[in-house]
């Protein structure tokens, strides 16, 4: 099977930019449906008259079609996917609290286990003059740079596979372009760095407690 490419277009509008234009019967052949169209644009002269169109459209064609269909005019069709699209941002949300929970109690024991493995140095940071405060910053610090440094692997990771191509999601026949924005980077770095502040205050503050005297006892 060969296809024929006669031109291509640029649309201002990208979400149009995703799609390809070809004939009816040609799709429908590829599909083995020849004759059957799950879409059909109508285009009507005064569209202060759509509802009385679909309500006459819905009653007349299953008449002369062995098929249901469902009208709706331009705009409440539009209104339809983005709810659907906001269903999935929903679902999304949920996911992503998950993810980021998981994450703060991998941060949390990576550096608990960090700070175990290294109480004698805490104790002798603390012998020679640094105060509680001082360990709680150095352990917070550690913490964010970690989860800074996982943000900026997943951030580049995101803006590689939907910014250096072109990346739609289609929602009832409306395809929307999915890139990563400045605003999305800035909050991504920022929710990477609070993951990282409150994944380690409390090995951060169980570090800063410890006697010294017993920190030292570990001293090799």
């Amino acid at each position: 099977m060969s296809i024929t490419f006669v031109g291509t277009f640029k649309s201002e509008n990208e979400v149009y930019n995703s799609i390809i234009l070809t004939g009816r019967r040609y799709a429908q052949e590829v599909e083995k449906k020849l004759g059957v169209a799950h879409q059909v644009y109508v285009r009507i002269d005064e569209p202060e008259n759509a509802e009385k169109v679909c309500a006459y459209l819905d009653a007349e064609l299953p008449k002369q079609f062995p098929f249901k269909t469902a009208t709706k005019d331009q705009r409440s069709f539009i209104t339809t996917s983005i709810e659907d699209l906001q269903d999935q941002i929903r679902l999304s949300r949920i996911v992503i609290i998950i993810t980021l929970s998981v994450m703060l109690v991998a941060i949390a024991n990576t550096i608990s286990m960090a700070t175990r493995d290294r109480q004698s140095e805490f104790g002798i940071l603390r012998a020679i003059g640094f105060h509680r405060r001082h360990i709680i910053g150095l352990v917070l610090t550690e913490s964010t740079v970690i989860a800074l440094a996982g943000g900026l692997l997943g951030l580049g990771i995101s803006f590689a596979l939907l910014n250096l191509q072109d990346m739609y999601h289609g929602v009832r026949g409306v395809n929307l372009l999915i890139h990563v924005t400045p605003p999305v980077m800035v909050w991504s770095l920022v929710v990477a760095a609070a993951v990282g502040v409150f994944g380690g205050i409390l090995p951060a503050l169980f570090a800063s407690r410890t006697s010294i005297v017993n920190s030292l006892r570990n001293v090799e």
